[in-house]
């Protein structure tokens, strides 16, 4: 019993950040790609959205950049937050034994970075600018016969932030806390630049400059039952597909159930469905209609849920809210020029 109460405080952690990080997961005031969606997708439409969809090339998503002239610039953008917790006691009259453990995750983060990349034929340049506020926190504890464990951890980074082809470069600062033991980077600071993509904008960046996007999650949103897919093609081809309540506990509960399963308790879809306060959840694309070029992915979300589960001796409360924006467009505008002094930031590992 001591292992399993141990085994679902990691658990617990490790399903729900995995939840909380869905890809482009993403909720908020400000939608990334505007439209008028407020007629469904004909048949010929979503015909259209799956060619673009399949001739998308996954190492040139931003366009033939071995062309010489070509240019991008992209906008990565994350801003919002979302709460989740996991609580477990367990009670073993036999043993004679009670324990409890819990997990809790909060992040926050508004962060807007572009990238500009481009290639005159002979040289590929890259560089990027924006502004970071990044906070992630976590706390796993644990209580097994007045024995009781404590694991924090955090990461924080806020300031201006640039980029060449190397490094993701921070003026502001940085702190980092692992197991109870905090590290402050200073003032300024550069972080590996795909480790640092990934960490604040769950994406993987090339040294290029061009992010790996996968559109494999919307193309099978077409086809998915309990989803509806609505086009605006007035300028660019604009496509919302929107998951109804089913559809994403069909889709994503299993994350749930993980974070509880460890403790043998068993959580069925249902019961998620008859828990969550489901507002929306919907991926957004955007192409150019002459070329195909993507020019904008994000998703819109606004999903909580409420969970309290007595099974097999375990009392289990389980609550998450999201309500995150995140998504990469085209920018309408170049990033800064780099400061000349990054010679003087000092690494920092997140």
């Amino acid at each position: 019993m001591n292992k399993k109460i141990k085994t679902l405080a990691y658990s617990a952690s490790a399903a729900l950040i995995a939840l909380a990080f869905l890809p482009f997961t993403a909720c908020g005031d400000a939608k990334l790609i505007k439209g008028d969606f407020s007629k469904p997708a004909t048949e010929e439409q979503l015909a259209e959205v799956r060619a673009y969809i399949a001739e998308t090339d996954s190492e040139s998503i931003f366009g033939d950049a071995t062309e010489a002239g070509w240019s991008y610039d992209a906008r990565f953008r994350m801003d919002g937050g979302f709460d989740l917790s996991a609580n477990c006691v367990a009670l073993s009259e036999t043993e004679g034994e009670a324990g409890s453990g819990s997990a809790k995750i909060s992040f926050e983060a508004d962060s807007d970075h572009v990238v500009s990349m481009a290639f005159d034929g002979t040289e590929r340049t890259v560089r990027g600018s924006g502004d970071v506020n990044f906070s992630l926190s976590e706390e796993i504890s644990s209580n097994i016969l007045g024995t009781s464990m404590v694991i924090p951890g955090s990461l924080k980074l806020e300031g201006s932030s640039y980029n060449d082809g190397d490094y993701f470069y921070l003026n502001g600062s940085a702190e980092i806390n692992t197991a109870g033991i905090g590290i402050s980077g200073g003032k300024k600071v550069k972080i590996p630049l795909g480790a640092a993509f990934e960490k604040i904008f769950n994406v993987a960046i090339a040294p290029s400059g061009e992010a790996d996007i996968d559109l494999t999650p919307i193309s099978e949103a077409l086809d998915s039952e309990g989803s509806a897919a609505y086009v605006d093609d007035s300028s660019t081809f604009k496509l919302k597909v929107s998951l109804n309540a089913e559809a994403w506990v069909a889709e994503y509960a299993w994350e749930i159930g993980s974070a509880v399963s460890s403790a043998g308790i068993e959580v069925d879809t249902q019961q998620i469905a008859d828990n969550i306060d489901f507002g929306h959840f919907d991926y957004y694309l955007e192409f150019d209609k002459d070329s195909g070029v993507l020019l904008g992915m994000s998703v819109d979300c606004d999903v909580s849920c409420s969970l309290d589960i007595e099974a097999n001796g375990y009392e289990t409360a389980l609550d998450f809210n999201m309500d995150i924006v995140t998504g990469i467009t085209k920018s309408a505008e170049a990033a800064e020029g780099l400061p000349d002094d990054l010679s003087e930031y000092r690494e920092f590992s997140v």
